[in-house]
């Protein structure tokens, strides 16, 4: 590969399966939490709590 100057190539670690996003359904419990917060059951801070812990959790 030939390097510019200006902006030359510097290798970089490539992503690991476990690194690559499936590509499938959106999960039930996302559209769960979605249409709550769309349908104003639950406020813009309890949406975004509850999606970030089970994110976090890996549910």
């Amino acid at each position: 590969m030939k390097n510019i100057k200006k902006y030359p190539y510097t290798p970089t670690e490539k992503p690991t399966n476990t690194m690559k996003q499936t590509i499938g359904k959106v999960p039930e419990w996302v559209k769960h939490i979605a249409n709550w917060w769309s349908m104003g059951n639950i406020s813009d801070e309890k949406f975004t709590d509850s999606m970030q812990y089970l994110i976090k959790k890996k549910l």
